[in-house]
């Protein structure tokens, strides 16, 4: 970092021209439980994903990890599933490659879980990072993801009925192939590379809304847990004016308090207006959402949103898993995003691997 930042600061200039901030006298009362003496006790399975991508001289390389961690008895045991691969530099703008790469790593995380509570069997509670909200209103990918291409748009569209029969048999090889779109993408060979990207997104997308749909299928109790949220359903719901959103509100108005926000039911179907026919039946999911402070000395509360729990039983369970999280973060998750996190260097050592001589352009720059 350059010193002039340094300098900045030590001129105390700060003007905070976009942000307000509360005084003390203007924090409002707030509905917040306790926790019940109560609890319901389930083994635990955490669930956490992770992808990278990085730049090299001659392309994109990516690295994507699914993990699940659970409870044996006393033994915590762990399974994951993987994909390491190369595509063109550029062939999905930013944000699209952004939602690329999180649909595949949703869809690991998700088809990993599967495979596991098939082999497992037993009443297991699951532990998601994440947001199952966000999940399901991921956008369907459009000609939009390839217009820079070249192609045109009557081009691509043609596609679509091909697209719908392999999707068909994508469902059918579901579990039974790690990512069933990639060996259903060779039918599609001979193509441009324009008309794969775009096949290639939307057999993905197929793909994830089946793993989406099949997680709602399960009787598991889960749980998604968010790190960071910027949702404002409770900032609206209780129509508190002073924030924007909910994950500050409770963060300010609950310290040291550990606890959780009354569930308030989310209507899935408001925040997605379109699904294909065959999944629109994910928007009739009953999905509650709270917040919760699991330890006083939190660092933060989290937003968590629940399936299969009924809406009186959501605190026993908050009870159990705020016994499970010394350090205010539930342990066994804790421990899954450390195993599964993938760093620059990590993928900087993918690379080296996969292609020896292929550098990537900052490499130069860190000589």
């Amino acid at each position: 970092m350059h010193r002039s930042v340094y300098e900045y600061l030590l001129r105390g200039n700060l003007k905070h021209f976009l942000f307000s901030g509360l005084s003390e006298g203007e924090i409002p009362e707030i509905d917040w439980l306790e926790f019940p003496s109560e609890k319901i006790k389930k083994p635990l399975i955490a669930v956490d994903g992770s992808y990278k991508s990085s730049i090299r001289d001659f392309g994109l390389i990516y690295a994507i990890t699914g993990l699940a961690l659970y409870q044996e008895g006393e033994v915590i045991r762990d399974r994951g599933l993987s994909l390491v691969d190369v595509m063109e530099k550029n062939l999905f703008r930013q944000k699209h490659l952004s939602d690329f790469l999180s649909m595949l790593m949703k869809l690991a995380e998700v088809k990993n879980l599967l495979r596991v509570l098939r082999d497992l069997g037993g009443d297991y509670a699951v532990l998601m990072d994440g947001s199952f909200i966000s999940d399901v209103i991921t956008p369907q990918p459009t000609y939009e993801w390839v217009s820079h291409l070249g192609i045109e748009r009557e081009k691509v569209e043609s596609y679509e009925e091909k697209i719908l029969e392999v999707s068909e048999e994508i469902e059918r090889r579901f579990l039974e192939e790690d990512f069933a779109l990639i060996n259903m993408l060779e039918i599609f060979s001979n193509e441009s590379l324009p008309i794969r990207a775009y096949i290639a997104a939307k057999l993905l997308y197929y793909e994830y809304l089946i793993s989406l749909h099949k997680l709602t299928e399960l009787k598991n109790p889960i749980f998604f847990i968010t790190k960071d949220s910027s949702s404002s359903d409770f900032v609206r719901w209780w129509e508190i004016r002073q924030f924007l959103t909910d994950q500050v509100m409770f963060n300010i108005c609950t310290l040291n308090r550990p606890g959780y926000a009354p569930p308030i039911p989310s209507m899935l179907e408001e925040k997605k207006k379109y699904l294909p026919p065959k999944f629109v039946g994910i928007l009739d999911v009953e999905i509650y959402q709270t917040f919760t402070r699991l330890k006083p000395l939190s660092v933060s509360t989290y937003k968590v949103e629940v399936l299969n729990v009924p809406k009186d039983e959501i605190g026993f369970y908050l009870s159990y898993i705020a016994d499970t999280s010394p350090r205010g973060y539930p342990f066994l998750l804790e421990m899954a995003h450390k195993s599964v996190v993938i760093t620059e260097r990590d993928i900087e050592k993918v690379g080296e691997i996969v292609y020896p001589f292929g550098r990537s352009p900052r490499a130069y720059l860190n000589e």
